[in-house]
Protein backbone atom coordinates (compact mmCIF):
# COMPACT_ATOMS: atom_id res chain seq x y z
CA UNK A 1 0.00 0.00 0.00
CA UNK A 2 1.26 3.47 -0.83
CA UNK A 3 1.25 6.48 1.42
CA UNK A 4 -1.47 8.94 0.36
CA UNK A 5 -0.43 11.42 -2.29
CA UNK A 6 -0.55 15.11 -1.38
CA UNK A 7 -4.06 16.50 -1.71
CA UNK A 8 -4.01 20.08 -3.01
CA UNK A 9 -6.82 22.40 -1.95
CA UNK A 10 -9.81 22.81 -4.30
CA UNK A 11 -8.99 25.12 -7.15
CA UNK A 12 -12.54 26.35 -7.74
CA UNK A 13 -11.86 25.86 -11.46
CA UNK A 14 -13.96 22.90 -12.64
CA UNK A 15 -12.84 20.76 -15.56
CA UNK A 16 -14.99 20.47 -18.69
CA UNK A 17 -15.20 16.77 -17.86
CA UNK A 18 -17.02 17.33 -14.56
CA UNK A 19 -20.32 17.49 -16.43
CA UNK A 20 -19.73 14.02 -17.90
CA UNK A 21 -18.66 12.40 -14.64
CA UNK A 22 -22.00 11.09 -13.31
CA UNK A 23 -22.64 7.78 -15.02
CA UNK A 24 -19.67 8.19 -17.37
CA UNK A 25 -19.88 5.44 -20.03
CA UNK A 26 -16.77 6.01 -22.20
CA UNK A 27 -18.74 6.81 -25.35
CA UNK A 28 -20.79 3.62 -25.36
CA UNK A 29 -23.78 5.66 -26.54
CA UNK A 30 -22.40 5.34 -30.08
CA UNK A 31 -24.00 2.34 -31.79
CA UNK A 32 -20.85 1.17 -33.57
CA UNK A 33 -18.90 1.11 -30.32
CA UNK A 34 -21.68 -0.88 -28.60
CA UNK A 35 -21.57 -3.32 -31.51
CA UNK A 36 -17.79 -3.70 -31.22
CA UNK A 37 -17.78 -4.30 -27.48
CA UNK A 38 -20.54 -5.54 -25.19
CA UNK A 39 -19.29 -3.09 -22.55
CA UNK A 40 -16.68 -0.39 -22.08
CA UNK A 41 -14.87 -2.81 -19.77
CA UNK A 42 -13.97 -5.06 -22.72
CA UNK A 43 -12.01 -2.25 -24.40
CA UNK A 44 -10.11 -1.69 -21.16
CA UNK A 45 -9.50 -5.38 -20.51
CA UNK A 46 -7.76 -5.65 -23.86
CA UNK A 47 -5.56 -2.67 -23.01
CA UNK A 48 -4.58 -4.22 -19.68
CA UNK A 49 -3.60 -7.47 -21.39
CA UNK A 50 -1.48 -5.50 -23.86
CA UNK A 51 0.14 -3.48 -21.07
CA UNK A 52 1.08 -6.61 -19.12
CA UNK A 53 2.34 -8.28 -22.28
CA UNK A 54 4.59 -5.30 -23.05
CA UNK A 55 5.97 -5.32 -19.49
CA UNK A 56 6.76 -9.04 -19.82
CA UNK A 57 8.46 -8.40 -23.15
CA UNK A 58 10.62 -5.70 -21.55
CA UNK A 59 11.40 -7.95 -18.58
CA UNK A 60 9.80 -5.44 -16.21
CA UNK A 61 6.63 -7.19 -15.05
CA UNK A 62 6.62 -7.35 -11.26
CA UNK A 63 3.87 -8.31 -8.85
CA UNK A 64 4.82 -6.75 -5.55
CA UNK A 65 3.96 -3.58 -3.59
CA UNK A 66 7.34 -2.00 -4.34
CA UNK A 67 6.18 -1.54 -7.96
CA UNK A 68 4.57 1.90 -8.09
CA UNK A 69 1.97 2.61 -10.74
CA UNK A 70 0.06 5.75 -11.71
CA UNK A 71 -2.96 5.90 -14.00
CA UNK A 72 -2.69 9.43 -15.40
CA UNK A 73 -6.09 10.83 -16.35
CA UNK A 74 -7.81 7.97 -14.54
CA UNK A 75 -11.29 9.44 -15.06
CA UNK A 76 -13.98 7.37 -13.33
CA UNK A 77 -11.42 4.76 -12.29
CA UNK A 78 -12.50 2.00 -14.66
CA UNK A 79 -9.00 1.01 -15.83
CA UNK A 80 -7.51 1.46 -12.36
CA UNK A 81 -10.16 -0.85 -10.90
CA UNK A 82 -9.23 -3.55 -13.45
CA UNK A 83 -5.60 -3.29 -12.37
CA UNK A 84 -6.62 -3.51 -8.71
CA UNK A 85 -8.75 -6.61 -9.33
CA UNK A 86 -6.00 -8.34 -11.30
CA UNK A 87 -4.16 -9.18 -8.09
CA UNK A 88 -0.85 -7.67 -9.17
CA UNK A 89 -0.22 -6.18 -5.72
CA UNK A 90 1.14 -2.98 -7.24
CA UNK A 91 1.12 0.24 -5.24
CA UNK A 92 -1.43 2.12 -7.33
CA UNK A 93 -2.48 5.75 -7.61
CA UNK A 94 -4.76 7.66 -9.95
CA UNK A 95 -5.01 11.31 -10.91
CA UNK A 96 -7.27 13.44 -13.08
CA UNK A 97 -8.01 17.09 -13.87
CA UNK A 98 -11.69 16.47 -13.09
CA UNK A 99 -12.66 16.30 -9.44
CA UNK A 100 -16.09 15.16 -10.56
CA UNK A 101 -14.53 12.13 -12.26
CA UNK A 102 -12.54 11.31 -9.12
CA UNK A 103 -15.72 11.48 -7.05
CA UNK A 104 -17.44 9.20 -9.56
CA UNK A 105 -14.52 6.76 -9.28
CA UNK A 106 -14.99 6.54 -5.52
CA UNK A 107 -18.73 5.95 -5.92
CA UNK A 108 -18.36 3.45 -8.75
CA UNK A 109 -15.54 1.35 -7.28
CA UNK A 110 -15.77 1.71 -3.48
CA UNK A 111 -14.14 -1.67 -2.83
CA UNK A 112 -11.53 -1.78 -5.59
CA UNK A 113 -10.23 1.75 -4.98
CA UNK A 114 -10.73 2.09 -1.24
CA UNK A 115 -7.00 2.03 -0.42
CA UNK A 116 -5.80 3.69 -3.64
CA UNK A 117 -4.92 7.41 -3.52
CA UNK A 118 -6.83 9.46 -6.11
CA UNK A 119 -5.71 13.04 -6.49
CA UNK A 120 -6.51 16.04 -8.66
CA UNK A 121 -3.93 17.29 -11.14
CA UNK A 122 -2.92 20.85 -10.33
CA UNK A 123 -0.46 23.17 -12.11
CA UNK A 124 3.07 22.88 -10.75
CA UNK A 125 2.08 20.11 -8.31
CA UNK A 126 3.23 16.70 -9.46
CA UNK A 127 5.41 14.07 -7.77
CA UNK A 128 9.00 13.60 -8.90
CA UNK A 129 10.77 10.25 -9.48
CA UNK A 130 7.91 8.33 -7.86
CA UNK A 131 6.57 5.72 -10.29
CA UNK A 132 7.88 2.63 -12.08
CA UNK A 133 4.99 2.72 -14.56
CA UNK A 134 2.57 5.39 -15.72
CA UNK A 135 -0.32 4.77 -18.09
CA UNK A 136 -2.26 7.40 -20.03
CA UNK A 137 -5.29 5.59 -21.43
CA UNK A 138 -6.86 7.68 -24.20
CA UNK A 139 -5.98 10.89 -22.38
CA UNK A 140 -3.75 12.94 -24.67
CA UNK A 141 -6.38 13.63 -27.33
CA UNK A 142 -8.20 15.59 -24.59
CA UNK A 143 -5.11 17.70 -23.78
CA UNK A 144 -4.56 20.83 -25.93
CA UNK A 145 -1.83 20.10 -28.50
CA UNK A 146 0.35 22.96 -27.26
CA UNK A 147 0.50 21.19 -23.88
CA UNK A 148 1.42 17.70 -25.13
CA UNK A 149 5.18 18.05 -24.76
CA UNK A 150 4.97 19.71 -21.35
CA UNK A 151 2.57 17.01 -20.12
CA UNK A 152 4.93 14.29 -21.31
CA UNK A 153 7.86 16.01 -19.60
CA UNK A 154 5.86 16.08 -16.40
CA UNK A 155 5.22 12.35 -16.67
CA UNK A 156 8.89 11.65 -17.43
CA UNK A 157 9.88 13.58 -14.31
CA UNK A 158 7.41 11.52 -12.28
CA UNK A 159 9.03 8.24 -13.38
CA UNK A 160 11.96 6.69 -11.59
CA UNK A 161 15.07 6.19 -13.75
CA UNK A 162 14.32 3.33 -16.13
CA UNK A 163 10.57 3.68 -15.55
CA UNK A 164 8.02 3.13 -18.31
CA UNK A 165 5.24 5.21 -19.82
CA UNK A 166 2.39 3.57 -21.76
CA UNK A 167 0.39 5.99 -23.93
CA UNK A 168 -2.78 4.48 -25.40
CA UNK A 169 -4.48 6.54 -28.11
CA UNK A 170 -7.10 6.43 -30.83
CA UNK A 171 -5.63 5.85 -34.28
CA UNK A 172 -6.75 8.63 -36.67
CA UNK A 173 -5.77 6.43 -39.63
CA UNK A 174 -8.64 4.05 -38.82
CA UNK A 175 -12.03 5.01 -40.38
CA UNK A 176 -14.11 3.32 -37.66
CA UNK A 177 -12.20 5.20 -34.96
CA UNK A 178 -12.86 8.52 -36.65
CA UNK A 179 -16.55 7.66 -37.01
CA UNK A 180 -16.92 6.89 -33.30
CA UNK A 181 -14.91 9.92 -32.12
CA UNK A 182 -16.97 12.32 -34.26
CA UNK A 183 -20.16 11.01 -32.64
CA UNK A 184 -18.99 10.89 -29.03
CA UNK A 185 -20.05 13.90 -26.96
CA UNK A 186 -17.09 13.81 -24.58
CA UNK A 187 -14.74 13.87 -27.60
CA UNK A 188 -16.24 17.01 -29.09
CA UNK A 189 -12.99 18.95 -28.49
CA UNK A 190 -10.64 16.01 -29.04
CA UNK A 191 -7.57 16.34 -31.25
CA UNK A 192 -6.35 12.90 -32.29
CA UNK A 193 -2.60 12.23 -32.37
CA UNK A 194 -1.21 10.15 -35.18
CA UNK A 195 1.42 7.63 -34.05
CA UNK A 196 4.10 9.69 -35.82
CA UNK A 197 3.10 12.86 -33.99
CA UNK A 198 2.96 11.04 -30.66
CA UNK A 199 6.45 9.59 -31.21
CA UNK A 200 7.76 13.04 -32.12
CA UNK A 201 6.32 14.57 -28.95
CA UNK A 202 7.78 11.78 -26.81
CA UNK A 203 11.19 12.44 -28.32
CA UNK A 204 10.82 16.18 -27.67
CA UNK A 205 9.97 15.39 -24.04
CA UNK A 206 13.19 13.40 -23.65
CA UNK A 207 12.04 9.80 -23.97
CA UNK A 208 13.94 7.20 -25.94
CA UNK A 209 12.48 5.60 -29.05
CA UNK A 210 9.18 3.97 -28.05
CA UNK A 211 7.83 0.60 -29.11
CA UNK A 212 4.62 1.09 -31.12
CA UNK A 213 1.87 -1.52 -31.10
CA UNK A 214 -1.41 -1.33 -32.99
CA UNK A 215 -4.53 -3.19 -31.88
CA UNK A 216 -8.32 -3.21 -32.18
CA UNK A 217 -8.30 -4.74 -35.63
CA UNK A 218 -11.39 -6.71 -34.65
CA UNK A 219 -14.21 -5.89 -32.22
CA UNK A 220 -13.00 -6.61 -28.67
CA UNK A 221 -16.11 -8.72 -28.00
CA UNK A 222 -14.29 -11.46 -29.97
CA UNK A 223 -11.79 -12.15 -27.19
CA UNK A 224 -10.51 -15.29 -28.89
CA UNK A 225 -8.93 -13.00 -31.52
CA UNK A 226 -6.90 -10.95 -29.02
CA UNK A 227 -3.79 -13.20 -29.22
CA UNK A 228 -3.96 -13.19 -33.03
CA UNK A 229 -3.83 -9.39 -33.07
CA UNK A 230 -0.20 -9.60 -31.96
CA UNK A 231 0.59 -10.76 -35.49
CA UNK A 232 -0.74 -7.42 -36.78
CA UNK A 233 0.87 -5.24 -34.13
CA UNK A 234 3.07 -3.43 -36.68
CA UNK A 235 0.26 -2.78 -39.16
CA UNK A 236 -0.76 0.88 -38.68
CA UNK A 237 -4.47 0.38 -39.24
CA UNK A 238 -5.72 -0.84 -35.87
CA UNK A 239 -8.42 1.20 -34.16
CA UNK A 240 -6.00 2.18 -31.39
CA UNK A 241 -2.30 2.02 -30.64
CA UNK A 242 0.02 2.13 -27.66
CA UNK A 243 3.46 3.70 -27.38
CA UNK A 244 5.62 2.07 -24.72
CA UNK A 245 8.46 4.45 -23.83
CA UNK A 246 11.22 4.31 -21.22
CA UNK A 247 12.89 7.01 -19.19
CA UNK A 248 16.67 6.97 -19.35
CA UNK A 249 18.02 4.86 -16.50
CA UNK A 250 21.07 7.10 -16.13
Amino acid sequence: MTEPAPQPPPSGNPSEFDRYSAGYNAGMEVGLKRLAGASAALFLEQKLEILLDELRRAGRLRTDPSFRYLDFGCGAGDFLSLVARRGLQWSCEGCDVSRGMLQEARKRWPRDLQSIPLWPIEPNRFPAARFDLISAVCVFHHIPPDQWIESLRRLKDALVPGGWLAVFEHNPWNPATNYVVRRTEIDRNAVLLSPAVARDRLAAAGFGKPRTRFFLFAPPRFKFLWPAEKLLARVPLGGQYVLFAQKDSG
